[in-house]
């Protein structure tokens, strides 16, 4: 078997198989897919599907507790869906013999063995010699291949008169032909990209399209491949940002994470267990003495702390309120990935990260902690005055952090829509970094908005996040004491 370049696929291709599969049958053979047991079998190859589950009522063939048996026995091709139909006959086309799909490869009724299988899901995304998406199938009742749309297309024809004979009576028979070429308009102006797919908003296909070595997308209107080191449709169009290699994505968390939190879960607990094959593959690229926990990387401190959701509302309080994750919304990082010397950005930590417990997720942090006074803009009038800041704080319905005098000095986003401006509980700005734009040009200071929490000693929860530009205010605090505060 060979790629797509040409290059054999050698004998370290082959790895150990997952714990089970589907064995459609030698090449040749017209036998029914079973699912097996690999216990005990060599090292081989597979194919993976990557699709689309749908509504409830349209979910695809599972295996559960009652149906196991049943399935070792033999699946007729009448009982699958037509994307798992399809799935098997790309996979048999090649010669291969095994396909992974998931809600027949797990038992879903079993949920220590979906816990655990879960855990294995981006190793055998990795390992797979080919995985086969079906990216523009809302649900595996539509298949692979599509029914490409014709009706947009002009089909240019020509007239032709024709004589003939009646071969039965002998008379002559005197009409026109219209003849014309079937053709489909391409997509020239831009390429097919797996990225406007349904599939691509589901949560698992960041790391599924991530470690997968080869994938054939199967969309609407073509057909896409993208792979390590090239990405393109099948008019040849190069797809940007895809085909990069596992090196170059692991340096790329920031940007990762912020298109995951883009993407459906079905559970919200889902969001971080569907990184982790994802987080362990990228634990062998990076420096030993970087950790992964929480979703973030110790060496991504501070600069991803500085996260904003893109709809407030109420938090996940059962993980970190420092962590992304704790955000169940879309979201974006503010610095995401800082690369001295190619961004019009000047990021200099202000804070020092002392520790971080990966059983907690407790972050101790050596900062300023200030504590910031509330004004509240009553009118739009009051509003005015604070031209330089105005359309940035409405455009992130935040409030504006001020100096004593209550003169605009910073802006302030909270995390699920408080303002606080009626509590009495003090809000803290804890300085995380200094910025300077070199566009503007602008200087700012960016930290995040902290309030005590009485249920843990010495313990702060993140509330929102907030920079300060105000000449005055960061001349009156330059010499303010940093203390050391957690964050849980």
């Amino acid at each position: 078997m060979k790629t797509i370049s040409g290059e054999t696929i050698y004998a370290d291709e082959l790895h150990k198989l997952p714990h089970r599969l589907l064995d459609l049958g030698l090449p040749l053979s017209d036998v029914e897919p079973r699912l097996v047991d690999t216990a005990g079998y060599p090292d081989g190859k597979w194919v993976a599907l990557s699709h689309c589950w749908g509504i409830p009522e349209n979910h695809p063939l599972k295996t559960t507790r009652d149906t196991l048996n049943d399935r070792m026995r033999g699946i007729p091709l009448s009982s699958m869906p037509k994307t798992f139909v399809h799935a098997v006959k790309v996979t048999k086309a090649p010669g291969l013999r095994y396909l992974w799909i998931d809600s027949l490869c797990i038992v879903q009724n079993d949920e220590n063995e979906w816990l655990a299988e879960s855990q294995d899901m981006g190793t055998i995304y990795e390992r797979a010699v080919l995985t086969l998406a079906a990216s523009s199938a809302v649900d595996s009742t539509l298949g692979l291949f599509l029914q490409r749309d014709y009706s947009r297309i002009h089909t240019p024809s020509t007239q032709l008169s024709f004589l003939e004979k009646d071969s039965a009576s002998g008379d002559e028979l005197l009409g026109d032909y219209h003849i014309g070429i079937e053709w489909r308009q391409e997509p020239f102006m831009k390429a097919l990209d797996p990225m406007d797919t349904t599939l691509s908003t589901r949560g698992w296909a960041t790391q599924e399209w991530i470690l997968s070595r080869r994938i054939v997308h199967f969309m609407e209107n073509g057909m896409a491949w993208v792979c390590q080191s090239r990405a393109e449709d099948e008019t040849r169009f190069v797809i940007v940002g895809r085909g990069l290699g596992l090196r170059d994505w692991s340096n790329q968390w920031g940007s990762i994470i912020q298109e995951h939190s883009s993407r459906k879960f079905t559970h919200q607990t889902d969001r971080l267990v569907s990184l982790e094959g994802l987080a362990r593959k990228f634990a062998k690229l990076k420096p030993a003495s970087t950790f992964y926990s929480f979703g973030t990387w110790e060496s991504d401190l501070p600069e991803h702390l500085l996260w904003s959701p893109k709809m407030l509302g109420k938090m996940l309080t059962n993980l970190p309120s420092w962590s992304w994750a704790s955000c169940p919304y879309e979201l974006w990082f503010r610095f995401r990935e800082v690369v001295t010397g190619k961004d019009c950005v000047q990021f200099s930590p202000a804070c020092e990260i002392l520790g971080l417990n990966k059983t907690t997720g407790r972050l101790s942090v050596r900062a300023q902690r200030i504590e910031i006074s509330r004004y509240f803009a009553k009118s739009f009038d009051d509003e005015e005055s604070f031209t330089p800041l105005r359309a940035r704080a409405n455009h992130w319905s935040g409030r504006y952090i001020a100096a004593l005098d209550n003169d605009p000095s910073g802006w302030a986003l909270f995390d699920d829509g408080r303002d606080f401006i009626d509590s009495t509980k003090p809000v803290f700005f804890l300085v995380i970094a200094a910025v300077f734009l070199y566009v503007t040009p602008t200087f700012e200071i960016y930290g995040l908005l902290v309030v005590k929490d009485l249920s843990v000693k010495d313990g702060y929860v993140r509330v929102g996040v907030g920079a300060v530009s105000d000449a005055s205010w960061l001349a009156l605090h330059a010499d303010f004491p940093k203390v050391d505060t957690d964050i849980i």
